[in-house]
């Protein structure tokens, strides 16, 4: 939901006194975080801070956590994790239509990779059998996101941070370059494949990165490195059986 740079105007006014700032103790309270995720409004941070000391169990700042990162608030989350001591930045948010998204995920599938790097920086876990892995989630960014950013990103993880190219998502056991070449993105697929990447791998419907790209250009690079990969691998099966006559290979 694209949200205004505002609180919205349609607010009533209940809607409004709930997501103010409590003035005799300076900080956003319970009931502003509350009005401002019911209403999906928008609040301006006031040199205010969130007090550590506000009566919310963890799970609490979790869900909100993961508000904030779904709808890019880059300044409540600095001001979450900053004055909240307790909050958890791989809360799983146990709602049934995000299956166990992390902050992360809601950033990086939104396309708020400030908001990313932010959580990053605190602790946040880069792959969970549950949701997958960073790289593949930041590929399928909306295409609202520039492909400039994604690629900068991407190489953040891989380069800086040292995440796998080759981690698959558990339900469909695609892996980054299959979603790379979904997205027909030649930046994606060439930095990967200079990383390492398998064009040789299957995904649940038996397909490699080569057969789900629609671009020409994509899918002759990825045809490519298929053949220069499986050519390797005939190779080196050769020469075991070559070396190690007696051994039954299984390749």
């Amino acid at each position: 939901m694209e949200l205004d740079p505002g609180v919205d105007s349609s607010h009533s006014q209940e809607e409004k006194r709930n997501v103010d700032t409590d003035t005799s103790n300076n900080y956003l309270t319970a009931d502003a975080v509350n009005g401002l995720i019911k209403s999906h409004g928008r609040v301006a941070f006031q040199s205010s801070s969130i007090p550590n000391d506000n009566p919310q169990s963890a799970s609490h700042y979790g869900v909100q956590l993961c508000y904030f990162s779904e709808h890019g608030e880059i300044e409540f989350i600095r001001m979450h994790i900053s004055h909240r001591g307790n909050v958890d930045v791989n809360y799983r948010d146990l709602r049934g239509r995000s299956h166990w998204y992390t902050p992360l995920v809601f950033a990086l599938r939104n396309g708020h990779f400030d908001c990313a790097r932010i959580l990053i920086e605190h602790g946040a876990e880069f792959h969970s059998s549950n949701i997958g892995n960073a790289v593949s989630w930041a590929i399928q960014a909306p295409t609202s996101a520039s492909e400039e950013d994604i690629v900068q990103f991407v190489e953040e993880l891989v380069i800086l941070h040292k995440v796998g190219v080759n981690l698959v998502t558990t339900q469909t056991l695609d892996t980054p370059l299959h979603y790379a070449a979904k997205r027909n993105s030649l930046p994606l697929v060439t930095f990967l494949l200079e990383y390492k990447a398998d064009p040789v791998m299957s995904n649940m419907a038996n397909k490699r990165p080569a057969d789900v790209a629609t671009n020409k250009d994509v899918k002759s690079v990825l045809e490519s490195a298929l053949t220069s990969e499986l050519q390797r691998m005939a190779q080196g099966k050769q020469a075991l059986q070559e070396n190690f006559p007696h051994v039954l290979l299984s390749m």
